[in-house]
């Protein structure tokens, strides 16, 4: 059966084809999320804008939801077709059965998006197509599946493009994958746990050098840094996955693939090292740690930026310094600047990668990135620079 067929029973067929399968990230982090899928086996990948799609199995899809970090959902289209009129649409979607996806005592939610300059208003796409599951179900068996928005046995995506392709896809994740279940505290601005675990890939890290994050918030980095180093998949094993809602859930496939996980973690290769100087986020990093599992893992301690030290001759430093939107600093520019002086005179040897939207600030670090990435973080455009940092470093002026 053809991928794109009205029908859905191709789900439940074990002698299906390959899935297309479309994984959602962030802007700037497809190509770390394309080395992910690789490295799983994923055939046929293709990064696009803030997405990477990909073919594979069920097993696959299974595995990359427990494995993936920098993914923030994993959808799998089932249908397409053109539209530009809501009546058509409703048509179009009553043709689906839905009954081979839902059961009436089930319940589901619909997300749209929309960039089709006849179809505009997502939240009344997602009313049709509410409509028009319901009222099949109303017709077929005289009841109806209900909605919720939170925790549905079933989430559908609907899709139209600016070409008015009208693609829907059932969301195998669930929950966002950023939520990885350890976040008990979130601090001030805390950074999306998806973000830092691609800041870390674009990094470089692996484990397999000493690791330090001078600001840490809430933890996320250096708890996202032992789960890499520690090769254990991202979320705790409480995580619930969509798919094992999904009428064609296999529990046997699944529980092959999460006996795949080592019940026991290796030994960390090198420390890792968290500080603050608030004492409110070094409680939360360790309320978060205990969650995650790492308590005993990551070296926990406060300290002032003008008294930071290098914890060994060479490492990685990555952090995410206040950029003044959301956290005030009273002279952002002269923070920016202390942290500067302070990577020259005492981390030589380390690679430092530092994230910000405070572009302003980010040229008083006075050294020459050797690589920039655009990120963002929530709505905020970042900068996410690599500085090498060894005996003779180009300093480099604030008008370059």
């Amino acid at each position: 059966m053809p991928p794109w067929s009205a029908s859905t029973s191709a789900f439940s067929r074990p002698e299906a084809p390959l899935m297309k399968i479309i994984a959602k990230t962030f802007a700037g982090l497809e190509a770390v999320l394309a080395e992910e899928l690789r490295a799983l086996g994923a055939r046929a990948i293709q990064p696009g804008t803030r997405a990477v799609s990909f073919e594979g199995d069920t097993a696959l899809l299974y595995r990359a939801n427990l494995h993936l970090r920098s993914a923030l959902r994993l959808l799998v289209p089932f249908r397409a077709f053109k539209t530009r009129h809501e009546n058509h649409l409703y048509k179009k979607l009553r043709e689906t059965d839905w009954s081979e996806l839902l059961e009436v005592d089930d319940c589901f939610a619909v997300h749209a998006v929309t960039q089709s300059r006849h179809l505009r208003h997502s939240r009344y796409l997602e009313q049709k197509a509410k409509d028009a599951i319901v009222d099949q179900f109303r017709e077929r068996r005289g009841r109806r599946p209900s909605v919720d928005l939170k925790n549905p046995t079933l989430r559908i995506h609907l899709h139209i493009g600016a070409d008015n392709t009208c693609t829907l896809s059932l969301d195998s994740s669930g929950d966002s994958l950023h939520r990885r279940g350890y976040r008990q505290e979130g601090g001030e601005a805390p950074l999306s746990e998806v973000l830092a675990a691609g800041m870390l890939l674009l990094a470089g890290w692996r484990g397999e050098r000493p690791f330090l994050d001078p600001m840490c918030g809430s933890g996320t980095l250096p708890i996202e840094a032992a789960l890499i180093a520690l090769r254990r998949p991202p979320h705790t094993p409480e995580r619930r996955f969509g798919f094992e809602r999904w009428k064609s859930f296999d529990a046997d496939l699944w529980r092959k693939i999460r006996s795949e996980v080592p019940r026991e973690s290796p030994t960390l290769p090198q420390p890792i090292f968290a500080s603050d100087v608030a004492p409110k986020a070094l409680a939360a990093t360790r309320q978060n740690l205990r969650a995650a599992g790492l308590e005993h893992v990551v070296r926990v301690r406060r300290c002032e930026l003008s008294e930071l030290e290098a914890p060994a001759p060479s490492g990685l430093l990555v952090c995410n310094p206040p950029y003044d939107q959301r956290i005030g600093l009273l002279d952002a520019e002269g923070f920016y600047r202390l942290l500067g002086d302070v990577l020259k005179q005492r981390f030589q040897g380390w690679d430092a990668f530092v994230l910000s939207a405070n572009r302003d600030a980010l040229k008083r670090i006075g050294l020459r990135p050797r690589r920039r990435h655009v990120l963002f973080n929530g709505p905020l455009e970042c900068r996410y620079l690599h500085f090498e940092l060894y005996a003779g470093s180009r300093k480099y002026s604030p008008g370059e």
